[in-house]
């Protein structure tokens, strides 16, 4: 019984003291402070997380966007999905956050959809919460800059991963593919003229990733030489070539299983 009193007691100091973490973000919001204490404490019975693990998440939360009407359903959703996605919650905070901030959108709903697509690029292809937080803050600012749809974006991972390399390489692969559509290079601007789009950004928007890698390919003799001139880039050959060659049909058929994403998240968590 005493080891039992002395266990709850340490908890709950630990909670406090991540509170006052939290409460750095925050100051002068005392109420605030012990509602979202009571709300982490029974969250942490409804999600089977550890309040530690909660509080974490939740400065995670306001540290990158205050501290908004919808926080604690956001801190929810998460704590769902880094139980769905065998991970911390916090990495699942980072990870969602990297997609809805790029994305111009960071309510609970849009958070919902990164991390639905998030559970179902860890079920489609060989990467983790954690890989994924840190990589793909490289990927999402210019593949929101096309106006790149996110179940394509995620798709790019959920092909490559253990294919052309690991999460980090992938993330690479990826930007340097997205960079030569923003900033094109002579020979992919004349490809682009060639096949009677206005800019790179609008072939890609009409045709889709692959669609358009194939489509610029096609103007050259696709040597690899001049399929090199086309990106610029050497980042971006591996996985152009993957894309196009043996994984062209693997990204088609997991798109379409990432379109049908919504609900995952919550489903592995149930």
């Amino acid at each position: 019984i005493t080891a039992g009193i002395w266990k709850a007691t340490a908890a709950n100091n630990d909670l406090n003291k991540s509170m006052a973490n939290v409460g750095t973000l925050m100051p002068g919001n005392i109420d605030k402070l012990q509602r979202y204490k009571k709300e982490i404490q029974d969250m942490s019975m409804e999600v089977r997380r550890g309040t530690g693990d909660l509080a974490g998440g939740l400065y995670e939360l306001v540290s990158a966007f205050g501290d908004t009407g919808d926080t604690m359903e956001k801190l929810a959703i998460n704590a769902r999905a880094a139980s769905a996605g065998m991970a911390e919650t916090t990495d699942s905070i980072k990870l969602t956050s990297a997609v809805t901030k790029a994305y111009g959108d960071i309510s609970a709903e849009a958070t919902q959809k990164a991390a639905d697509l998030a559970f179902m690029t860890l079920k489609l292809g060989q990467t983790s919460f954690p890989e994924l937080a840190h990589s793909i803050g490289m990927v999402t600012p210019l593949a929101a800059q096309l106006n790149m749809e996110q179940e394509e974006m995620w798709n790019i991972f959920a092909t490559l991963t253990g294919v052309t390399g690991d999460t980090s390489k992938v993330a690479t692969q990826a930007a340097a593919i997205l960079r030569a559509f923003i900033k094109p290079t002579k020979d992919m601007s004349d490809a682009v003229k060639e096949l009677g789009y206005s800019s790179a950004s609008a072939l890609l928007d009409d045709r889709g990733l692959v669609g358009a890698l194939e489509a610029v390919i096609s103007t050259t003799d696709e040597s690899e030489e001049a399929v090199a001139r086309l990106f610029g880039r050497a980042e971006a050959l591996t996985a152009v070539f993957a894309l196009t060659g043996s994984q062209s049909e693997t990204f088609a058929r997991k798109l379409e299983q990432m379109r049908t994403a919504a609900g995952s998240a919550d489903e592995a968590f149930r």
